[in-house]
């Protein structure tokens, strides 16, 4: 019977309900010039496609990786069970509050992960984010960048129609497997 109920606590999952970023980036990690330098585009005509381009391809790196790419405040309501580790957007910087229905509650910390003590919906409130960007991360916007510059109008309701294949990226260990 122990074991059924121990089993069963692990079937039972934390659920994201709802992600407020509260503080974005001041700036891109990837400025417009080191984008263009490494394309070798050398006219000002697309800087405004190509500066949506960054931030498009930093928020799918981030949503790929669970890693965000410059220091963000952010508000998480998570639905969690009791005494199960919560995987936080990393690298954490510090919690600043966990409360359930308006109340500080107690709770574990441990790296880009927490843990409640009682089950219930949960707000979360962290610092996170790499306050220096590492090279492969910054090396994998370009590479993003770079391929939808490349890619940009292609008709894909057409069936004759084909794109490149998306980079292979440099950051792909830091994902986050989903078990």
């Amino acid at each position: 019977r122990k074991i059924h109920a121990k089993r069963n606590r692990h079937l039972q999952m934390n659920l994201l309900i709802a992600k407020e970023i509260q503080q974005d980036l001041t700036s891109e990690p990837l400025s417009l010039a080191d984008a263009k330098a490494a394309m070798k585009v050398n006219f000002t005509d697309d800087d405004a496609f190509i500066t949506d381009l960054i931030v498009t391809a930093r928020l799918w790196l981030e949503n790929y990786t669970g890693r965000q790419l410059g220091t963000k405040v952010i508000n998480l309501v998570v639905e969690m069970t009791a005494h199960d580790w919560y995987e936080l957007p990393g690298p954490v910087q510090g919690l600043v509050a966990v409360t359930m229905d308006g109340n500080c509650v107690d709770y574990k910390h441990y790296g880009d992960q927490v843990m409640v003590y009682y089950p219930g919906i949960h707000e979360i409130l962290i610092q996170c984010g790499y306050t220096t960007v590492p090279e492969d991360y910054l090396t994998d916007l370009k590479r993003i960048v770079a391929w939808s510059y490349q890619n940009r109008g292609i008709d894909l309701s057409n069936e004759a129609a084909t794109l490149t294949d998306f980079p292979e990226l440099m950051t792909s260990y830091h994902k986050k497997l989903v078990i």
